[in-house]
């Protein structure tokens, strides 16, 4: 798995995260965010940020167990099916 990530100034914006079908469900991704957490923390980061399918809710339930919330949707946001992204943030200070 991976989690790519922007980090601008005191904000960090997560690109991606993505662990090989074969191998979810097992925690990885949580473990991931985990680390990318911690590592904000380290540069002291105040915000993180990210957009989520609207349709993908076991991403969206492991977001808000780590202490996401609900920031507003993004229209149209996927070019491939033209899917809404659900935006989610977290506040680390």
């Amino acid at each position: 798995g991976h989690c790519g990530m922007w980090i601008v100034l005191d904000e960090c914006h997560i690109t991606n995260i993505a662990v090989l079908k074969k191998h979810r469900g097992h925690g990885i991704g949580e473990q991931i965010l985990r680390e990318a957490i911690q590592l904000c923390i380290e540069l002291k980061v105040r915000l993180m940020t990210l957009e989520v399918r609207v349709s993908n809710e076991v991403a969206q339930n492991m977001y808000r167990k780590l202490g996401f919330q609900d920031g507003g949707i993004r229209k149209n946001y996927y070019t491939d099916d033209r899917e809404d992204a659900l935006v989610m943030w977290v506040e680390l200070s």
